[in-house]
């Protein structure tokens, strides 16, 4: 009898993967995310399959260059969620700001997030990238009309193919990286 070989899982931890730990990369010294470029995604939580998916492609960077990426599901248990926000906020490089009908009726995106991003857009230091995820009336939103978006002329990656959605993520994660490096 013929024993059947089960297909590898291909998103499975092979061991090999280097783990964040405290700051820490294991087996390593201590890292110092401070000193590195910080990406914020600023997103509803209605949006998450989306967040992970715009995420997936910027771990590239993350894993190839000095990038942090940043999102509200780093705060630890027990911690300050609006100080840890505030902080991340404040050292953020680059502001991704998943644009859907959930973000722009988010009370808290709009009347924290977008209203801090903004302030400090104005101080300088922060570039505010906004990523049309799904279909949505964004140019009612004064605050975003005025800005250029991405994907271009403003087709959320939703009505994309795959492989159009995917050459889309490229070349925005190219334009993020060009942001950072030219500083």
């Amino acid at each position: 009898m013929r024993s059947r070989l089960k297909p590898k899982n291909l998103l499975a931890n092979t061991g090999n993967e280097k783990h964040y730990t405290g700051g820490r990369v294991a087996n390593s010294q201590p890292v110092n995310f401070a000193s590195q470029p910080k990406v914020f995604i600023a997103y509803s939580h209605k949006d998450m399959r989306w967040k992970e998916y715009v995420q997936s492609h910027l771990q590239v960077a993350e894993k190839h260059l000095k990038l942090t990426i940043w999102d509200d599901r780093q705060i630890g248990t027990g911690n300050a969620w609006l100080n840890e926000i505030e902080r991340a906020l404040s050292s953020a490089r680059v502001a991704l700001l998943l644009v859907s009908h959930h973000s722009l009726t988010s009370n808290f995106i709009l009347n924290y997030e977008v209203a801090s991003l903004m302030t400090r857009r104005a101080q300088g230091g922060l570039d505010i990238y906004p990523l049309i995820i799904r279909g949505c009336d964004w140019k009612a939103a004064e605050w975003l009309a005025g800005m250029n978006l991405r994907p271009e002329f403003g087709k959320p990656l939703a009505e994309f193919t795959v492989a159009k959605r995917d050459s889309a993520m490229a070349e925005i994660c190219r334009e993020i990286r060009e942001i950072i490096s030219a500083e």
